[in-house]
């Protein structure tokens, strides 16, 4: 029975998260600040001692790059994530998992960039702690969270994506990268 339900609110929490609808705040996009530099959101902005386990694209249409320890399993659950650079938080989602008597919580974060090549939002997925709230303003490499398991529904692993098309909505991961592009491409190339 406790299977059952886990997997119910487990379904239901993936249908929100593809329903899931927000409006951008109302930013005076003049305001808010440049993103000068852009770097990965883990390890203050360095990929030591991580990897890209499942990268953008492939034959599952991975609309982002998983972020994993380089020590595998939950090596890194609890590792800080980084805002990639200065921004608003525009999205903060808890996803409850619980079944009443343990609950658990996962969260999303969406973090809107103002940058040299033009707007784009950052998402991270798979948070077990967050640090900011809706509509702060961050800073370059601001911890923001911590890397989960979504609840052990996987192991620990940041789900990473950018976006430059604004009004997607908060998605599964996977599907037609019209929207996206490789975020580990984008900061490589991005303070060349």
């Amino acid at each position: 029975m406790k299977k059952a339900v886990f997997l119910i609110v487990g379904l239901l929490s993936v249908i929100l998260l593809h329903s899931q609808n927000y409006n951008l705040p109302n930013l005076i996009f003049g305001t808010l600040p440049l993103a000068n530099k852009i770097s990965y959101p883990v390890n203050h902005g360095s990929m030591v001692g991580y990897y890209d386990a499942q990268p953008f694209g492939g034959p599952y249409s991975h609309l982002g790059a998983d972020i994993n320890g380089s020590t595998y399993g939950n090596s890194d659950e609890g590792d800080t994530i980084y805002s990639i650079g200065n921004g608003q938080v525009v999205c903060l989602f808890e996803g409850n998992y619980g079944d009443g008597r343990n609950d658990c919580h996962a969260y999303i974060i969406e973090i809107l960039h103002k940058t040299r090549r033009g707007l784009i939002i950052s998402q991270y997925r798979h948070c077990k702690e967050v640090f900011i709230v809706p509509d702060q303003r961050v800073t370059y490499l601001q911890p923001i969270a911590t890397i989960g398991t979504e609840c052990g529904h996987f192991l620990a692993h940041l789900h990473f994506e950018i976006r430059t098309d604004l009004n997607i909505l908060i998605g599964g991961g996977y599907g037609n990268s019209e929207g996206f592009i490789d975020p580990m491409k984008f900061i490589q190339d991005y303070n060349k």
